[in-house]
């Protein structure tokens, strides 16, 4: 298949992933399934690691999608040279800081460096701290991309240079910060 590596679908919780560096994958790098639906925090945490040179075959992939997500950290982690997204979050009560993303969105149109959206129950995601640099424009290209009516995101203290058509995307939502 397409996938690197992969946490089983029906729902994982207390996974760390640490200090890896991930590269040279076909398709997504890591794909990780939370608890959400049950309302309980996953305790997922993915800390100082790598994410680059994936999606070389299947380029509609990202370096980590984060599904259904509740209280999944993401932290410290490089995510680079990549056709399309760098992480794509489906959750809530995620906390995603203190990561670097730059040439990712390279052969791609109307999607984010990091993409939140098709998930309208996903609330209270935290974007801070994070560093956006060199996120090619052009084709609905943009740096944090809250799609399809995301609501009640906190997004602040992120650092944009040279990031997309826009650094931020809000494509519908509500009460976002």
């Amino acid at each position: 298949g397409d996938m690197g590596v992969r946490f089983d679908n029906a729902g994982v919780d207390n996974c760390t992933v640490e200090g890896c560096d991930f590269g040279f994958f076909a398709g997504t790098i890591c794909r990780i399934d939370g608890y959400l639906y049950e309302c309980t925090s996953d305790n997922n945490k993915f800390i100082n690691n790598a994410f680059h040179n994936y999606g070389i075959i299947y380029s509609n992939n990202c370096g980590l999608h984060v599904n259904n997500g509740f209280g999944t950290l993401v932290a410290h982690n490089e995510f680079y040279n990549a056709p399309q997204i760098g992480i794509d979050l489906k959750g809530t009560d995620c906390i995603l800081e203190y990561n670097v993303m730059h040439d990712v969105m390279q052969n791609s149109g109307d999607g984010g460096a990091l993409y939140i959206g098709g998930l309208r129950i996903g609330r209270e995601n935290i974007i801070r701290y994070n560093l956006f640099y060199n996120i090619k424009q052009g084709s609905g290209i943009f740096t944090i991309y809250l799609d399809d009516g995301m609501c009640d995101q906190i997004l602040y203290s992120n650092i944009f240079y040279n990031a997309g058509d826009y650094a931020v995307m809000i494509a519908g939502g509500r009460e976002n910060e």
